[in-house]
């Protein structure tokens, strides 16, 4: 059964057409990723299935999801471009604002407090004040945190969760990079769904079950990697000559850049 359908979803603001007859399908356990160059929508059909903004065309529906507030935001969790914080909190507790929404007692959410912390390599820095910590280190903190949300040890869970991510590798360095993507797989076996806005194309490849290309609102493609990271799709998305190739360790498809 599909946890999210996104069906003919258009989001227009005053004459600006931002989706444009947007289609998508997710179920647990699935990842997948929205790619395209700036300006394309993705964001914006993000914000639309977070319910931060109203579809102007089309049906959003969400599957066995609460209606309260505190009942859902165990089931969706949420990390946008930017998390503006302020507040001197430590890590610790910033991770721990994930776990608000539960009832699960201080012992079992300390054991996933701590065991966020070390998916994201942040054990170290959880006395720091989150002010004090570079870009990519808050990103760490914001991702253990919406990892912490939906995160069960047990693995006995009812209910259907969704984690929607946007740019979510955003100033993280290769190693980082490579550590969220084991998470974000960890998850999925537990049967996460997970929808995510990625610039970088070759890390969707590898990473996603189904990728979405979105230039000007549009779909431009979607399906399994292999059919959506094509020459002429990247030629269509990015306006530049590229070479696909495989990798290495999974034969999944790589963009290489062509010069001239």
């Amino acid at each position: 059964m599909n946890l999210l359908e996104v069906i003919n979803v258009s989001v227009k603001v005053s004459a600006r057409t931002l989706v444009d007859q947007i289609s998508l399908t997710l179920r647990a356990g699935q990842l997948l990723s929205i790619i395209g160059p700036n300006g394309a929508g993705k964001s914006s059909l993000l914000k639309c299935v977070a319910g931060d903004i109203e579809p102007t065309e089309g049906k959003l529906q969400l599957h066995g999801f609460a209606e309260g507030q505190v009942q859902r935001a165990r089931q969706l969790a949420v990390l946008p471009q930017l998390s503006l914080l302020n507040f001197p909190f430590r890590v610790s507790e910033v991770v721990a604002l994930g776990r608000v929404p539960h009832s699960s007692g201080a012992a079992h959410d300390g054991e996933i407090i701590a065991h966020c912390l070390a998916l994201m390599d942040i054990t170290h820095l959880q006395e720091r004040r989150y002010t004090t910590l570079s870009g990519g280190e808050k990103q760490r903190v914001q991702l253990a945190r919406v990892i912490a949300q939906l995160w069960v040890t047990d693995g006995k869970v009812d209910y259907p969760r969704l984690l929607l991510l946007d740019e979510p590798t955003t100033a993280l360095d290769m190693g980082h990079q490579q550590l969220l993507l084991t998470a974000l797989q960890r998850l999925t076996e537990h049967g996460v769904a997970i929808l995510m806005v990625l610039h970088d194309v070759n890390l969707a490849a590898r990473c996603s079950d189904t990728i979405l290309a979105m230039k000007d609102g549009h779909c431009v493609a979607a399906g399994p990697p292999s059919q959506v990271i094509t020459a002429p799709t990247m030629q269509t998305l990015f306006n530049t000559a590229t070479q696909i190739v495989r990798h290495p360790s999974d034969a999944s498809p790589m963009v290489v850049s062509v010069d001239g």
